[in-house]
Protein backbone atom coordinates (compact mmCIF):
# COMPACT_ATOMS: atom_id res chain seq x y z
CA UNK A 1 0.00 0.00 0.00
CA UNK A 2 1.30 3.54 -0.52
CA UNK A 3 -0.04 6.61 0.58
CA UNK A 4 0.93 10.06 -1.25
CA UNK A 5 2.40 8.24 -4.11
CA UNK A 6 4.83 10.12 -6.14
CA UNK A 7 4.94 12.74 -3.78
CA UNK A 8 7.82 13.51 -0.71
CA UNK A 9 5.13 12.33 1.72
CA UNK A 10 5.24 8.86 0.29
CA UNK A 11 5.17 5.99 2.97
CA UNK A 12 4.64 2.51 1.57
CA UNK A 13 3.43 -0.45 3.57
CA UNK A 14 4.51 -4.13 3.54
CA UNK A 15 1.02 -5.75 4.33
CA UNK A 16 1.01 -9.21 5.43
CA UNK A 17 -3.13 -10.24 5.80
CA UNK A 18 -2.69 -14.41 6.01
CA UNK A 19 -4.96 -15.92 8.16
CA UNK A 20 -3.27 -15.49 11.62
CA UNK A 21 -5.66 -16.84 14.32
CA UNK A 22 -4.71 -14.50 17.09
CA UNK A 23 -7.25 -12.49 16.52
CA UNK A 24 -9.99 -15.40 16.95
CA UNK A 25 -8.28 -16.47 20.09
CA UNK A 26 -5.91 -14.16 22.08
CA UNK A 27 -3.45 -17.17 21.82
CA UNK A 28 0.35 -15.68 21.39
CA UNK A 29 0.98 -19.08 19.55
CA UNK A 30 -1.34 -17.75 16.78
CA UNK A 31 0.68 -15.13 16.06
CA UNK A 32 2.84 -15.13 12.90
CA UNK A 33 6.09 -17.39 13.69
CA UNK A 34 9.70 -16.07 12.86
CA UNK A 35 10.17 -17.04 9.51
CA UNK A 36 6.89 -14.66 8.81
CA UNK A 37 8.96 -11.84 10.34
CA UNK A 38 12.12 -12.34 8.45
CA UNK A 39 10.34 -12.36 5.28
CA UNK A 40 8.33 -9.34 5.74
CA UNK A 41 11.83 -7.56 6.57
CA UNK A 42 13.27 -9.00 3.31
CA UNK A 43 10.63 -7.81 1.13
CA UNK A 44 10.91 -4.32 2.96
CA UNK A 45 14.43 -4.39 2.21
CA UNK A 46 13.59 -5.62 -1.52
CA UNK A 47 11.70 -2.25 -1.65
CA UNK A 48 14.10 -0.33 -0.16
CA UNK A 49 17.07 -0.93 -2.62
CA UNK A 50 14.56 -0.34 -5.66
CA UNK A 51 17.53 0.20 -8.74
CA UNK A 52 17.04 -4.23 -9.51
CA UNK A 53 13.14 -4.12 -9.18
CA UNK A 54 10.30 -2.92 -11.50
CA UNK A 55 9.18 -0.25 -9.01
CA UNK A 56 7.13 2.62 -10.97
CA UNK A 57 9.59 5.55 -11.50
CA UNK A 58 6.98 8.06 -9.86
CA UNK A 59 7.23 5.81 -6.91
CA UNK A 60 11.11 4.76 -6.61
CA UNK A 61 12.21 8.53 -7.19
CA UNK A 62 10.71 9.34 -3.81
CA UNK A 63 11.46 6.15 -1.42
CA UNK A 64 13.32 6.82 1.76
CA UNK A 65 14.17 3.65 4.18
CA UNK A 66 12.20 6.03 7.17
CA UNK A 67 9.06 6.07 5.13
CA UNK A 68 8.80 1.93 4.50
CA UNK A 69 6.95 0.15 7.13
CA UNK A 70 5.83 -3.47 8.06
CA UNK A 71 2.40 -4.49 9.44
CA UNK A 72 1.06 -7.82 9.96
CA UNK A 73 -2.99 -7.45 9.57
CA UNK A 74 -4.63 -9.87 11.70
CA UNK A 75 -8.27 -10.78 11.05
CA UNK A 76 -10.64 -10.29 14.02
CA UNK A 77 -14.54 -10.48 13.41
CA UNK A 78 -17.05 -7.47 14.52
CA UNK A 79 -14.73 -5.03 15.79
CA UNK A 80 -15.64 -1.52 14.27
CA UNK A 81 -12.16 0.07 14.34
CA UNK A 82 -8.28 -0.77 13.73
CA UNK A 83 -6.27 -1.97 16.61
CA UNK A 84 -2.42 -2.02 17.47
CA UNK A 85 -1.36 -4.91 19.32
CA UNK A 86 2.66 -4.28 18.83
CA UNK A 87 5.47 -5.01 16.81
CA UNK A 88 7.69 -7.71 15.90
CA UNK A 89 11.37 -7.70 15.35
CA UNK A 90 13.90 -10.06 14.23
CA UNK A 91 17.57 -10.45 15.51
CA UNK A 92 17.96 -11.53 12.04
CA UNK A 93 18.92 -7.26 11.38
CA UNK A 94 22.41 -6.44 12.09
CA UNK A 95 22.29 -2.97 10.53
CA UNK A 96 20.85 0.07 11.74
CA UNK A 97 17.31 -0.14 13.13
CA UNK A 98 14.93 1.18 10.02
CA UNK A 99 11.75 1.55 10.52
CA UNK A 100 10.69 -1.66 8.63
CA UNK A 101 12.84 -3.73 10.84
CA UNK A 102 9.19 -3.66 13.32
CA UNK A 103 6.13 -5.36 11.92
CA UNK A 104 3.35 -4.15 13.68
CA UNK A 105 0.60 -6.18 14.75
CA UNK A 106 -2.78 -4.80 13.44
CA UNK A 107 -6.33 -6.54 14.08
CA UNK A 108 -9.09 -5.89 10.94
CA UNK A 109 -12.00 -7.03 10.72
CA UNK A 110 -11.33 -7.76 7.07
CA UNK A 111 -14.40 -7.94 5.67
CA UNK A 112 -15.85 -5.01 7.38
CA UNK A 113 -12.87 -3.03 5.60
CA UNK A 114 -13.70 -4.53 2.44
CA UNK A 115 -17.38 -3.35 2.69
CA UNK A 116 -15.81 0.16 3.30
CA UNK A 117 -13.63 0.38 0.51
CA UNK A 118 -16.43 0.43 -2.27
CA UNK A 119 -17.67 3.43 -0.27
CA UNK A 120 -14.75 5.56 0.55
CA UNK A 121 -11.09 4.96 0.94
CA UNK A 122 -10.95 6.54 4.75
CA UNK A 123 -10.63 2.91 6.74
CA UNK A 124 -7.59 1.87 4.46
CA UNK A 125 -5.90 5.08 4.82
CA UNK A 126 -6.53 4.98 8.67
CA UNK A 127 -3.80 2.25 8.62
CA UNK A 128 -1.66 5.16 8.02
CA UNK A 129 -2.07 7.00 11.51
CA UNK A 130 -2.02 3.71 13.45
CA UNK A 131 1.21 2.35 13.12
CA UNK A 132 2.93 4.07 16.35
CA UNK A 133 5.78 6.25 15.12
CA UNK A 134 9.34 4.75 15.15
Amino acid sequence: MITNRGNENQKIFVLDSKYYRYGETNNPNHLPDSSSVVKQIAYAQYIENYEKTSIPRNVKSHIKSDKIYNAFILPVKKQDDLKHIGYATSDYVLEDEKSYHKIHGILLDIRELMNHHAKSNEKIFKLETTLPPT
